[in-house]
């Protein structure tokens, strides 16, 4: 799992990211990013998700590519359990390039 800077991501879902480290790591593929907001709410790049459908939903967007690199941005606020319950599930889908999104320390 990476640590990927903020800035290199765009969307509409409103998360309060943790502080990290500046990481201008390029990506030659185009990332899917999931979002989870304050509230627990998942978004495979802008679209709300259950929890159940993850796996379904994720091999979906990426044509079942696994190679494709997932960008997950979690909300500070939420529980360390509850991300690490979402990373399992995109591990056991069978992403293996999971980056975390931070905020860049200013």
């Amino acid at each position: 799992i990476f640590m990927v800077a903020a800035p290199m991501m765009t969307s509409s879902i409103d998360i309060n990211l943790p502080d990290g480290a500046n990481n201008s790591e390029k990506e030659d593929k185009q990332p899917t990013t999931i979002s989870i907001d304050n509230e627990g709410k998942i978004y495979i790049n802008n679209e709300n998700i259950k929890l159940a459908h993850l796996k379904k939903k994720l091999l979906a967007y990426n044509q079942n590519n696994l190679s494709t690199p997932i960008f997950l941005r979690a909300d500070v606020t939420l529980d360390y359990g509850r991300v690490m319950k979402i990373i399992k599930r995109i591990n056991d889908a069978g992403f293996k390039n999971v980056s975390l999104a931070t905020k860049i320390e200013q």
